[in-house]
């Protein structure tokens, strides 16, 4: 049967209290050939820590996104060049939340309405390019940048008014500017094993 509020918080407490209690899912679809990449992408975050889950507090974090990508291989006498990038139109929503929150959710408590949580949302566009260089089958070396992408602007909202500060855009209330700074990665890849002997 369904326990009661209390015995849920004495449940919860001790994941809460010693590592933080968090969840989170992710989905995605895609589509990729000839060189083109599509895809459509979601997925979000909570986790809590306090000293106890009435005193607990954490995040929640949720991104979709669309992403539009193109990869182009070009051959330079025996080394082999691919290069490409994609462009994402995203949707970010962040915001606080407390164990209070949480325990009314988990509960289901018919006095709270998680559509009344207090988020920011914003949108934003992002270009990702990345090139790799093959030395012949045994060496590699890579370089990819993530995140190319102008200030982000997130509007005040709440959970159940996220559509409408979607449309509204920045004019639905004051919006709090963020700089995001780009991701940069380089890597190197040595296979010494023949693929023969693997």
């Amino acid at each position: 049967g369904d326990l009661p509020e209390d015995q849920m918080a004495a449940a919860l407490t001790p994941f809460i209290t010693d590592n933080g209690l968090g969840a989170g899912a992710s989905v995605g679809l895609g589509w990729v050939g000839k060189g083109l990449g599509l895809g459509v992408i979601g997925g979000g975050d909570v986790y809590l820590a306090g000293p106890n889950v009435m005193g607990a507090q954490g995040f929640l974090d949720a991104t979709t996104a669309a992403v539009v990508g193109i990869g182009i291989p070009i051959k330079l006498g025996g080394l082999r060049l691919q290069v490409g990038g994609d462009l994402r139109p995203y949707v970010r929503m962040t915001g606080k939340v407390g164990g209070t929150q949480v325990l009314g959710a988990v509960m289901g408590g018919s006095d709270f309405d998680p559509l009344t949580l207090p988020v920011r949302v914003g949108f934003g566009l992002a270009l990702d390019l990345g090139a790799r260089m093959d030395f012949g089958r045994f060496l590699s070396v890579g370089l990819a940048v993530r995140d190319i992408t102008p200030k982000m602007n997130f509007t005040n909202t709440t959970l159940g008014g996220v559509g409408d500060a979607l449309q509204a855009g920045a004019a639905g209330g004051t919006p709090v500017v963020y700089q995001i700074l780009p991701n940069l990665t380089a890597g190197v890849s040595l296979t010494p094993i023949p693929e023969g002997l693997r």
